[in-house]
């Protein structure tokens, strides 16, 4: 069976970060979340800890923002799909993008 990771960074995403991992979980396609927290001011480092208690998520935290293409190089996936999410996204942006 294909693995297919979904990518997640995330800085400063309170606001979404929820409804966006709650909805990448639900899908079928997807395999595993990895979550990178980078160096997020907010509560987003407290959001991705709360949600660890629901859903299987792997959450790499930055200890200062570095900015996405630097938080996806600290990433050694070995999936043959990826799917990345670029933050802000919204559940009904997902779901459409996966069904079509």
């Amino acid at each position: 069976m294909k693995k297919v990771s979904a990518i997640i960074c995330a800085y400063n995403e309170e606001k979404t970060l929820k409804d966006v991992i709650l909805s990448v979980s639900e899908s079928l396609i997807v395999s595993e979340i990895i979550v990178v927290n980078d160096g997020s001011s907010d509560s987003t480092k407290k959001i991705i800890e709360e949600l660890q208690k629901e859903i299987e998520i792997t959450a790499i935290h930055l200890a200062e923002n570095k900015g996405k293409g630097y938080a996806m190089a600290v990433l050694k996936i070995q999936s043959l799909i990826l799917c990345y999410l670029l933050m802000p996204t919204s559940r009904t942006l997902f779901r459409d993008t996966l069904i079509n």
